[in-house]
């Protein structure tokens, strides 16, 4: 008992209390550790919500002065267009104003242009019709030798002189003609109805063309025999019975621009009477639409 009683070993009690209180301190520190750490964390928190309300704010406030900006800006601009359309209202208004008085002058410039075409058109064509050729064709009968010669039927008769024609081309306009084709001289010798068919169912066959100056010629081909000039024959076209008749055509162009679409046309046709002259025209006897 003594030696459990020795001051260098402690009591028993104390050993058991010793280790108690060992443990209990250290306890107490870590809970106080675990507070502070959680009011750093939330001080942390309030400090980060802070920063964020402030930066929310400032991006607020930005927005809020870009907008203001931007409204200012777009007011100023609103102003500028009102102006301008305020401007432009006005002129429209004068124009509205001046439309009657803008028609008229229009009607009026396009009148003169429409006058002012035609007059030059008109003016073209006058030249044109005093310039342009003229080919006529001027018929003979022959009288022998000399080709230009005319005289009666009787005449040819009583001299016993067979009855032949030619034709003479003459330029008598004040420019060359060009492309001039013409026909031969055709005759229809027949009764008097079938003649006349013949006449009007005439269709004319052109040569090569060739130019004519101005106050020049040229014969058209008389490829055809004379014809005896008997009593018979004059009693039969002196009572219509029988007809003769000579026909030809000559067509040409100008020298002018812009080229006409269709070439002027000359036509001949003749009739031999017993009377008188020799030759009379039968345009009575054929188409209008063949004469030119």
């Amino acid at each position: 008992m003594a030696k459990e009683d020795s001051p260098n070993n402690p009591p028993p009690n104390s050993e058991a209390q010793t280790p108690a209180n060992a443990s209990m301190t250290p306890s107490a520190s870590h809970e106080g550790a675990l507070i502070d750490d959680s009011e750093r964390q939330s001080n942390n928190q309030i400090q980060t919500a802070n920063e964020l309300a402030r930066e929310f704010r400032a991006a607020e406030k930005w927005a809020i002065g870009t907008n203001i900006g931007l409204a200012v800006i777009g007011i100023f601009a609103l102003c500028i267009y009102y102006g301008q359309l305020t401007v432009m209202r006005g002129q429209l208004e004068q124009i509205i104003k001046q439309y009657p008085e803008l028609q008229k002058s229009a009607k009026a410039a396009n009148s003169a242009a429409i006058i002012a075409d035609s007059t030059l058109k008109a003016s073209q064509q006058q030249f044109r019709n005093e310039q342009r050729p003229y080919i006529w064709l001027t018929p003979g009968v022959a009288l022998s030798n000399n080709p230009m010669g005319a005289t009666s039927l009787s005449g040819l008769a009583s001299g016993k002189i067979g009855l032949t024609i030619n034709i003479y081309g003459m330029n008598g306009g004040h420019s060359p003609a060009i492309e001039v084709m013409h026909t031969n001289i055709v005759r229809i010798f027949d009764t008097t109805e079938i003649a006349k068919k013949e006449v009007q169912n005439y269709v004319p066959k052109y040569g090569i063309g060739e130019d004519s100056a101005p106050n020049t010629g040229f014969y058209l081909p008389t490829p055809l025999p004379a014809i005896e000039v008997t009593d018979t024959l004059m009693d039969d076209i002196k009572n219509d019975r029988k007809r003769i008749y000579f026909l030809a055509r000559v067509q040409y162009r100008d020298i002018f621009m812009p080229r006409i679409d269709a070439p002027y046309e000359t036509a001949f046709c003749a009739r031999v009477r017993s009377e008188g002259m020799p030759l009379a025209s039968c345009e009575a006897d054929i188409k209008q639409s063949w004469v030119k």
